[in-house]
């Protein structure tokens, strides 16, 4: 196995990770509140913590531009999600919601992998207690990976070098590559704008519909698409909003579908009733 190789892929998840953490630390920087500013530090430490180590698997992979054999693709996307569950869990540990590293870990990956188990509550914080930008991340994660990390980095990243087919076989993330081995990249985009169309109308829905504010909605939306669960409250019930959760149900039906294959629709033009 190339492990150079590994680790220059892995960069550009460290990289991406770290990224994604920018919205809710605008979040955190906006709100004058005393856990606004502890949530600020915790990003700013993760983001911190990210680049650096972003900085050094590229620096070890930088001069390795050999080929990407499927080991290397199955060790990356099997790595990625141990590291993005790392990186993911900084934030809770460092604000200090979560005193111990496993709560955090479990916190961060329950999210990534839509388990939606938490251990937020007793003997630990009340969810209606955490600071706003926690819980967009909390939210976001789930979103991230139920569209599943090894595509948004496909989608979003191609410039890394790699073969995108390798990396789609390597995770089950609804892109068939067989037929679309030289498409992969494009197919990976086409599944990503209908993922993030999807929740955009959810939000809106939400609002219009179900009496959520923005940042419920949002948070929410988030949540539904990834069929994960994360609320921001300790239940749904407490919105009190029948329609709200009509609107929820409806979009987690949708999102147990095939994205890929809404999107070849969109892609091709298919009628379903022509």
């Amino acid at each position: 196995m190339n492990l150079n190789q590994v680790a220059r892929l892995m960069a550009g998840f460290a990289g991406f990770f770290t990224l994604a953490q920018l919205p809710p630390l605008v979040m955190a920087f906006a709100r004058d509140t005393q856990s606004a500013a502890t949530s600020s530090t915790g990003f700013v430490v993760s983001i911190a913590v990210g680049f650096v180590v972003a900085g050094l698997l590229w620096f070890i992979g930088k001069r390795d531009s050999s080929k990407v054999f499927r080991k290397e693709t199955i060790a990356v996307a099997g790595l990625s999600w141990f590291l993005a569950g790392t990186l993911g869990a900084i934030p809770f540990y460092v604000t200090g919601i979560l005193g111990s590293p496993i709560d955090a870990f479990f916190e961060a990956m329950s999210g990534l992998t839509t388990c939606g188990a938490t251990v937020l509550g007793e003997p630990n914080i009340r969810i209606e207690d955490v600071d706003a930008s926690l819980l967009l991340w909390r939210s976001m994660l789930q979103w991230i990976g139920g569209i599943g990390i090894v595509l948004v980095f496909v989608a979003l990243l191609p410039a890394m070098g790699v073969t995108a087919k390798n990396l789609l076989s390597s995770e089950s993330v609804g892109v068939p590559t067989e037929s679309y081995q030289p498409r992969a990249i494009e197919k990976a985009r086409h599944v990503a704008i209908i993922y993030i169309g999807m929740t955009a109308l959810c939000s809106l829905l939400l609002v219009l519909v179900g009496g959520f504010g923005w940042f419920d909605a949002v948070c929410h939306a988030f949540t539904a698409m990834a069929t994960g669960g994360y609320s921001t409250r300790s239940s749904i019930q407490s919105f009190e909003s029948l329609p709200g959760e009509i609107v929820l149900i409806v979009f987690m039906f949708a999102a147990g579908a095939s994205l890929a294959v809404i999107a070849t629709h969109f892609r091709t033009g298919y009628k379903c009733f022509g």
